[in-house]
């Protein structure tokens, strides 16, 4: 259950607190002079520097990859990090604590990846980051706390993604939060606590999921629609994309609760479908456009989506889950037709059972492939319930089977392959399948053609404004019918005679969507016309004169009608042959 809560009293963070005080490590290496000079290039795994004089001497032994942790805390005359420009990652933690007299980072410059934690915490002269610049990505938690003289993360704006814990708190100059718009996803608990001068969570607008929970809590200046994404505007949980819970309390106007940050965010309104009118292979949709008020969430274009076949399938069978024993479910798809689209392919799963992490799911194609859903991963608690691959993460990628038949038999394997001494068993409840012909394109107003729809079906159409909120809200649906057509008109790629007989090959590049049940072809001598037809690309004209010159051309037929004639050929002449066999047919044997 997710709640939102706003707690009367103000609450401590020991947790947050505890790695202020830091001060060593088990395992490190702490050196005189003499010592550095000594060392090899990072001789050891873990450094922990407490003066000027151990960070520049590390500098001196021109070490640049520190295996484990680099640890530079509890100093009074650190002022500059220059001498360990040569580092260019940290395989662990990199901790940076308590240091009274540090005011820039810009000797890290070159460190382009932290394997573990990164900690900026109780520094009160550093007044910003920017030596973090190069950094991408964070393996573990990355924890900005106590810096009281901080006013921006600027230095953090490339970092994309965070491991684990995100924690930017106590800083109490810091305004904005603008330095972390280029992180898309945190892996678990995000927590923004007690930044007194922080004035608004912009820099949030690009998070798109956290993996554990999500706390706001004394910030007591700041507005929140940058977490509305997060929280799953405009209807909020359960379509937020936070795994947690959710705690939102003490802050600034508008940000004290999920329903005050949602209400904040006006967001786009809904376009409406004006038009809508197929062509070949296509529909054109014409729409009033979308207007926002939220500068934060600007539109940035529009996406069309027609759907036009779909499959909706379940079942709850309640099937026991034994240790080693496993249990196979079949759904049947028909009449989803046809093969030749991407189809987006949905999975269903609700499973009761005490040890996710016993479990190996898989699903079978009708074509015989077989796509890993689930692996002895962690659900987070005792159940697998969700969908595979919205809410959940396959394996294996769903849509690499998307232009694959999907009638026919769709086969859930679900086994507990635990072999321990506890026997955990579970249900399978319920699973589901759902497939849909989706076409999707993107434009940047009105009119976007959507193209790759298939002739003869009816497709349901939307329109939605694309924002930093996501691709909504999106239009009433329009129904457009894409017509069967005629066959395009033949192509006559070779000629051939015999006695009294023309016979013509041709080629029809787009059969109107529909499959061609007759080849025709005419012949004339300009007085007389003589015509032929097949259920084949190659038709013969019979009843010819020999020595008579004929010029021909062809069309097709399908359930539509006939296309037109193709051009007419050059004149051929039938003729007896000498050898009573046909030019095609001794070309043939000569091949």
């Amino acid at each position: 259950m997710k709640l939102s809560l706003q707690p009367l009293m103000p609450r401590i963070r020991t947790s947050i607190l505890r790695p202020f005080a830091v001060t060593c490590l088990v395992a490190v290496t702490s050196l005189g002079w003499t010592g550095w000079a000594a060392a090899a290039a990072c001789s050891s795994t873990n450094y922990s520097l407490k003066t000027q004089a151990e960070v520049d001497a590390l500098g001196a032994t021109g070490c640049d990859s520190v295996a484990g942790d680099l640890q530079i805390s509890n100093s009074t005359d650190i002022t500059n990090l220059d001498g360990l420009a040569n580092i260019t990652s940290v395989g662990d933690l990199l901790n940076i604590s308590n240091n009274d007299s540090l005011t820039t980072l810009d000797g890290l410059a070159n460190i382009i990846s932290v394997g573990g934690g990164l900690s900026i915490l109780g520094n009160d002269a550093l007044t910003n980051l920017d030596g973090l610049a190069n950094i991408t990505s964070v393996g573990g938690d990355l924890s900005i706390g106590g810096n009281a003289a901080l006013t921006n993360l600027d230095g953090l704006a490339n970092i994309t993604s965070v491991g684990d814990l995100l924690n930017i708190s106590n800083n109490d100059s810091l305004t904005t939060l603008d330095g972390l718009a280029n992180i898309s996803s945190v892996g678990g608990w995000l927590q923004i606590y007690n930044n007194a001068a922080l004035t608004n969570l912009d820099g949030l607008a690009s998070l798109a999921s956290v993996g554990s929970y999500l706390e706001i809590y004394q910030n007591y200046n700041a507005s929140c629609e940058g977490v509305a994404q997060l929280l799953g505007w405009p209807n909020g949980p359960p379509d937020d994309t936070v795994a947690g819970n959710i705690d939102i309390g003490i802050n600034g106007t508008g940000c004290n609760s999920i329903a005050e940050i949602l209400t904040s965010v006006s967001g786009p309104i809904k376009p409406a479908i004006t038009s809508a009118s197929a062509i070949s292979s296509g529909i054109d949709l014409e729409f009033s456009p979308s207007t926002t008020t939220d500068t934060l969430f600007p539109i940035t274009g529009y996406e069309a989506a027609c759907i036009g076949s779909s499959a909706d399938l379940s079942e709850a069978p309640s099937a026991a889950l034994l240790d080693n024993m496993p249990v196979t479910r079949t759904l049947t798809v028909s009449g989803y037709d046809p093969v030749s689209v991407l189809s987006d392919i949905e999975v269903d799963v609700d499973i009761t059972h005490s040890d996710p992490t016993d479990l190996y799911i898989t699903l079978t194609t009708p074509q015989g492939t077989e796509l890993v859903l689930w692996d002895q991963g962690n659900s987070g608690g005792e159940d697998i319930a969700g969908t595979f691959p919205t809410t959940l993460t396959p394996i294996d990628t769903i849509s690499s089977v998307g232009r694959q038949a999907m009638d026919g038999d769709w086969v859930l394997r679900v086994e507990d392959v635990d072999v321990g001494p506890l026997v955990r068993e579970g249900v399978l409840n319920a699973w589901g399948l759902r497939i849909s012909e989706t076409v999707i394109t993107a434009g940047s107003g009105s009119p976007i053609t959507v193209n790759g729809v298939t002739r003869g079906r009816d497709y349901s159409c939307t329109v939605a404004p694309v924002t930093g909120l996501g691709t909504l809200p999106v239009s009433d649906a329009v129904t457009v019918n894409v017509p069967l057509e005629l066959p395009a008109t033949p192509t006559v790629t070779s000629t051939d005679y015999e006695d009294g007989t023309i016979r013509l090959t041709v080629s029809v590049a787009d059969n109107g969507g529909a499959d061609i049940t007759e080849y025709s072809a005419s012949c004339t001598d300009g007085t007389s016309t003589f015509t032929g037809t097949s259920s084949t690309p190659t038709i013969e004209v019979t009843g010819l004169t020999n020595g008579t010159a004929y010029t021909c051309s062809a069309s097709a037929t399908n359930a539509v009608g006939s296309s037109g004639a193709s051009a007419s050929t050059d004149s051929i002449t039938p003729e007896a042959l000498p050898t009573g066999l046909p030019i095609w047919l001794l070309y043939e044997a000569t091949k």
